[in-house]
């Protein structure tokens, strides 16, 4: 069954701009989604690392010196642990912090960029799309290069049957606290609409 979820950048300020392949590029190819599906996002050492979406960090990994290319901690999270279907991210090149079981919300911090050895620093970040606990790399490269540094949120439909999400909506946090807002409103008038009624009046002094 298709779902909507919101996505926002990993970097809502701090990244240097630099971006230094997708999917198919720069070195990302294999087997493995979190690798063939990475976006390597350019920021300097210690740049704040955020949450794509909300869920459940599943697992950290660290290699005791950098292997196969990875840097600092590989940090897994999964946006619902106990449904077999969703989405699921792969963050590496950082260090974490928020441990294991721990869940997140979309937006929080979860790390900093560490240093590289010999290549420009940069956040590696897969996209997984999980159907029956099997996971396909998702290919959101170009959206995430032009959300940059912004608070744009990517409204994003995945359609659980092999063809890829779509990116349905652009929303500022300002658009989304809105919606929030009209969401209350009408969870307490149930007849609330956001289309204004303006009405003759007299203007009378007294």
């Amino acid at each position: 069954m298709a779902f909507d979820i919101d996505l926002s950048n990993p970097f809502t300020t701090g990244a240097d701009g630099h971006f230094y392949g997708g999917p198919g590029q720069g070195g990302h190819s294999g087997p493995n989604w979190t690798i063939s599906h990475g976006m390597d996002l350019g920021a300097p050492v210690g740049t704040q690392v955020r949450a794509a979406f909300g869920g459940k960090v599943t697992n950290i990994f660290t290699p005791g010196s950098p292997s196969g290319g990875i840097y600092g901690d590989q940090i897994s999270i999964r946006q619902d642990p106990n449904s077999p279907d969703g989405i699921g991210a792969f963050y590496t090149h950082l260090k974490a912090s928020v441990p294991v079981g721990s869940f997140v919300t979309r937006g929080e911090v979860i790390g900093e960029i560490v240093k590289f050895g010999g290549i420009p620093t940069h956040l590696h970040l897969a996209l997984g799309e999980r159907s029956g606990n099997v996971y396909t790399g998702v290919d959101l490269y170009d959206y995430f290069m032009a959300t940059t540094n912004t608070e744009i949120t990517l409204v994003v439909r995945f359609f659980q049957d092999g063809s890829p999400p779509q990116v349905i909506d652009f929303r500022s946090d300002l658009q989304l606290e809105l919606d929030d807002f009209e969401a209350d409103l009408e969870s307490l008038n149930p007849g609330y609409s956001n289309t204004w009624i303006c009405v003759d009046t007299a203007i009378v002094e007294v």
